[in-house]
């Protein structure tokens, strides 16, 4: 790892810096602070799906009564109150990417942020109601490119508080 990594690497993880102008320097395991504008929004892999509000699980079935309520196998219950979970990727412009867009794929929480307001009157969401959105920073993970000229691709992550070996609530393996 060069002095510019490393240094990079010590400061991401003591809150900062935004994310620098990235290059061939940069290597998977890095994890930039992305902010900048919501620019678009890639629809394609955007979905939702309810989970079981109490043990998590996505692959719920319609209740066998046919009464329009779903049904968890894993907790064999009738889900009254499912909970919706989202998948969204949105394209940034950011300040120090001004040769490139970032695409970054968005944790549940700041999906949810982001759609608060932007829900329309039957609960469907438009794309362009979260264009001109300012984002972050937010911790990600540095992927590879995002699948078209200029664009790099990161996934929002969740930096958990340190331990006490200082391991980023990781803990040692033993």
């Amino acid at each position: 790892m060069s002095d510019e990594q490393s240094q990079f690497v010590s400061q991401a993880f003591q809150g900062g810096p935004i994310m620098p102008a990235l290059g061939t320097a940069y290597i998977l395991y890095l994890i930039p602070f992305s902010a900048g504008t919501v620019v678009g929004v890639n629809e394609s892999t955007a979905f939702s799906w309810p989970v079981c509000d109490r043990c998590g699980n996505g692959k719920l079935e319609l209740y066998p009564q046919d009464s329009g309520l779903l049904y968890c196998n894993q907790c064999s219950e009738v889900v009254i109150s499912p909970v919706l979970k989202m998948q969204l990727e949105v394209f940034l412009s950011c300040p120090s990417q001004s040769q490139s867009t970032v695409k970054v794929k968005l944790l549940q929480r700041t999906i949810s942020s982001l759609l608060m307001s932007a829900a329309n009157e039957d609960g469907s969401y438009e794309a362009s109601s979260v264009l001109g959105t300012e984002l972050g920073p937010l911790p990600c993970l540095l992927l590879a490119d995002g699948g078209r000229p200029g664009c790099v691709r990161l996934d929002e992550v969740e930096l958990l508080p340190a331990g006490p070996d200082g391991a980023g609530g990781c803990g040692a393996a033993r």
